[in-house]
């Protein structure tokens, strides 16, 4: 028998590692599906009157956040956003997750300097009773309160939601100044399942970065509640001063 060509078994090699860590990146415990719906674009010099594409994006990540349809991606570029961004949209199981997250290679921020916190237990970033969606590549920080009762979250997730994926995300400087022993509390990112018939299934916490964040009596990272699966996996929390993940 004729011996095979080596630089075709080269090839054919090549192409099945290929194969494999692609299915490899695209079914990671933890992972979001790829991107594989449509596209919009967010940027500092963007305008929300826009059409959303990468040559004309919008200005707001929260316009994005109420009006992509489910399965969209939104690709934020780098710069400072200060906004308050409430997630009003969701994906499917046949659509897949909607994707908030980093343009290739850039660094976007939401910063929430002196932006109020209205309630207890308020995000910079929030997703209420929302499904399938993937938060991913943000950096979150100064966002604090010095009234009691009214508690900062980096990136909050409550209510109703399910399927929520919160992946390599920098989250600090969400901070509490009150000086008592109740009624002072921050986190750097919460898990709050709030609805007694609507489990929080399943939610991952992976990949992210949690530090300096003065938290009162809370913790940086928590899962709370009814959630009836999660993974917290490959984070790094430090430097907070109080309880790492509750």
């Amino acid at each position: 028998m004729r011996p095979r060509p080596v630089g075709r078994v080269i090839i054919a090699a090549f192409v099945s590692l290929a194969l494999v860590t692609v299915w490899a990146l695209a079914t990671r415990p933890g992972g979001s599906r790829p991107e594989t719906g449509p596209m919009f674009w967010v940027a500092p010099n963007g305008n929300d009157s826009a059409s959303g594409s990468k040559a004309d994006p919008w200005l707001t990540i929260q316009h994005a956040a109420s009006t992509v349809p489910p399965g969209a991606t939104v690709y934020v570029r780098s710069g400072v956003y200060h906004e308050l961004v409430n997630v009003e949209v969701s994906g499917s199981a046949a659509a897949g997750p909607t994707v908030f997250r980093n343009a290739p290679g850039e660094h976007p921020i939401l910063d929430g300097t002196d932006l109020a916190v209205p309630t207890a237990f308020h995000g910079l970033l929030s997703i209420d009773s929302r499904s399938y969606v993937t938060i991913q590549g943000f950096e979150v920080r100064n966002y604090k309160s010095a009234q009691a009762g009214h508690d900062p979250v980096g990136i909050w997730v409550t209510g109703a939601s399910d399927h929520i994926w919160i992946l390599d995300n920098r989250v600090h400087n969400t901070e509490t100044d009150v000086q008592a022993r109740s009624g002072g509390d921050a986190h750097g990112i919460a898990v709050y399942g709030t609805d007694s018939n609507h489990p929080i299934d399943p939610v991952t916490i992976s990949g992210n970065e949690v530090f300096d964040c003065k938290l009162g009596s809370s913790e940086s990272v928590v899962v709370n509640g009814n959630v009836a699966g999660f993974a917290i996996t490959h984070n790094s929390i430090h430097d907070n001063n109080n309880i790492g993940i509750d």
